[in-house]
């Protein structure tokens, strides 16, 4: 009896290094890819999925707007199955956001806050920063109406690194959550 042979997933060095040059540029993707591939042991040419998905997540683990884009990178090759750019992508178009309710909430949870920051930082350093904010500010530990989110994010946008740039971003998604 023939064992059915499985369908190896394949990806490039080239594919790797696109997912990155919209941020990064060109030339600086080329350099961390391939310093990633050395210190994982590749060469270069073509790469298994999983291979691919290992240089994402040797790159991930950089500070800075590396290990942001990188992340960013590896979400969105778990989430399509494949690193070809979205736009190149021949299926189904991605699902419609669920409609948001009409009645926008009078407060939110700071479990609901954390993941604001989380998909940039991390869960852990977002949950971190978020507390600080809070205490540092004297707002409840729990559940912040829409003033003192916008207060604690005005905050943490002020920091410098990181946590900072994310804030600035996340604000646009605290008043999504809030409703208009």
């Amino acid at each position: 009896m023939a064992i059915p042979a499985v369908a190896i997933r394949h990806t490039s060095t080239r594919s790797i290094v696109a997912l990155l040059a919209s941020t990064l540029g060109w030339e600086m993707s080329e350099d961390k890819v391939a310093a990633a591939m050395r210190r994982l042991g590749m060469s270069g040419g073509a790469l298994t999925h999983a291979q691919g998905l290992a240089i994402l997540d040797e790159l991930a683990k950089e500070p800075g707007m590396l290990g942001v884009t990188a992340r960013f990178a590896r979400s969105r090759a778990d989430l399509a199955g494949s690193f070809e750019p979205v736009s190149s992508r021949r299926g189904p178009a991605l699902e419609e956001p669920a409609p948001v309710s009409s009645r926008a909430p009078s407060t939110l949870a700071l479990r609901e806050i954390v993941p604001m920051l989380a998909h940039a930082v991390g869960q852990e350093k977002s949950h971190e920063a978020i507390l600080a904010g809070v205490r540092r500010l004297g707002l409840p530990e729990d559940r912040l109406d829409r003033e003192q989110a916008g207060t604690l994010f005005e905050d943490l946008a002020q920091q410098g690194g990181l946590v900072g740039v994310t804030a600035r971003f996340a604000k646009a998604r605290l008043i999504l959550a809030f409703g208009r």
